[in-house]
């Protein structure tokens, strides 16, 4: 038995790595398996130092409809869904908390009568085989895959992970359902920066062992692989069913584009919404509305770091009730939120709505500064800036917009104290 050391001249230093699997065909070619990790090094200069460990073990998805409950799942080339002999629901399928599926940036899609299923108006139907692309269910993890043409790109089922993952030309692309406590659900990205390892492996070919490791120092650098949003009907939807506090919702890094009706839309608690960019999608860019499935209506989801609700088509941030249910509630905002060049309102509060926003961690505190507490800013929209026509109220005092509005039932309703808009609002 042989074994090869394969170096590949390029532009860093070397540290471990964490490299999720790798492949002897990338490998006898030389070249890199993950093309993610192409993407990110091409036209720098890299010093690669191998060293002799172990491939962890991984399955190949090969064909559609599979279902995975441990280790790692792979694949190596795109899965494409032309039949679906046992009529599930899903193309694939991962459960608990020791199962990732790692795509290597390659697409999970199907065969339909249509070029996407965005025109889709239910299931079956546009000829769709499968309802939905990747369900993750009892923290199983998915990460870098492309996911397009279902009904559902994909779904998270009592917690789970998407990381570094694109939706696009799905009816909905992904939806998140906390039913059960003590669940975990993030939707994020993947960083590579001065610290991290990109790869360690042995993998066997034929009668050698190609041996790769390569661990990189950027240079004052840091690469974060968004999970993109971009041309679906309908983008991140979030449903807390679960309202005992135990359960929670993290999205991070993530960016939401261009798509034909709203980006984001959550209902329930406990909900983190972390340096998140949601623009020029063709309603809102941000809606919290009423779930049958927690008729409660409470509401209790957070801001932190830089959140963009920009340039879409109707509201930027758009709290209403619908299905007859009012939601109440909190909306903490501890970092920024710039909601700007909506094409209707930045913040828009319909009637039949209680919810208090407040600017920094704790409730009515009736003070913030900016960058510790929390600040939103609303200018450059069509109609209005901020709108209130329910019963919420605003707390806080950093707050930066030109025109309000409230009930024009009663004349009725809580504004914040606005500093006036910069002649050039924040260009993103």
């Amino acid at each position: 038995m042989k074994i090869h050391h394969i170096a590949l001249s390029t532009l860093l230093t070397v540290t471990p790595c964490f490299f999720p699997s790798c492949f002897a065909t990338a490998m006898a070619k030389e070249d890199v398996a993950d093309p993610i990790f192409n993407r990110a090094l091409a036209g720098r200069d890299m010093r690669f130092t191998p060293e002799v460990l172990e491939c962890s073990p991984f399955t190949k998805v090969t064909t559609c409809g599979k279902t995975f409950d441990s280790g790692l799942v792979v694949l190596t080339n795109n899965l494409v869904c032309d039949e679906n002999i046992d009529s599930v629901d899903a193309a694939i399928t991962v459960v608990g908390e020791n199962t990732v599926l790692d795509c290597q940036n390659y697409a999970i899609t199907q065969v339909n009568e249509i070029s996407s299923a965005f025109y889709c108006s239910g299931f079956p139907g546009c000829g769709l085989l499968y309802k939905t692309g990747v369900v993750v269910k009892e923290g199983a993890k998915v990460i870098n895959c492309n996911i397009n043409k279902f009904y559902y790109g994909g779904s998270i089922d009592d917690g789970g992970e998407v990381e570094s993952t694109d939706f696009s030309l799905n009816r909905k692309a992904l939806q998140v359902v906390n039913s059960v406590p003590n669940t975990l659900s993030k939707v994020t990205k993947r960083y590579v920066t001065s610290s991290d390892s990109m790869c360690l492996c042995v993998c066997p070919y034929k009668n050698s062992f190609f041996v790769l490791h390569f661990a990189l120092t950027f240079v004052s650098l840091r690469v974060v692989f968004y999970s993109n949003f971009f041309v679906n009907y309908d983008g991140l939807h979030v449903y807390q069913q679960n309202m005992d506090g135990s359960a929670e919702v993290l999205i991070e890094e993530v960016v939401v584009r261009n798509n034909g009706e709203k980006g984001i839309v959550l209902s329930g608690i406990g909900i983190i919404l972390r340096n998140v960019e949601s623009s020029n999608n063709d309603a809102d860019g941000l809606a919290n509305k009423g779930d049958p499935e927690s008729p409660s209506g409470i509401t209790d989801f957070t801001f932190e770091g830089k959140v963009y609700l920009i340039n879409n088509g109707n509201n930027g941030l758009w709290i209403r009730s619908s299905n007859n249910i009012t939601p109440n509630g909190i909306v903490r905002i501890t970092g920024e939120l710039i909601t700007d060049r909506n094409a209707f309102s930045g913040v828009n509060m319909t009637s039949n709505t209680n919810v208090t926003i407040v600017l920094g961690k704790g409730p009515f505190s009736g003070k913030a500064r900016k960058g510790s507490s929390g600040s939103l800013t609303a200018c450059d929209n069509g109609n209005y800036d901020i709108a209130n026509e329910g019963d919420g109220s605003f707390e806080g005092t950093d707050y930066t917009c030109n025109s309000t509005s409230i009930s024009n039932i009663d004349n009725q309703g809580d504004l914040p104290p606005c500093n006036p808009c910069p002649k050039c609002s924040t260009l993103f």
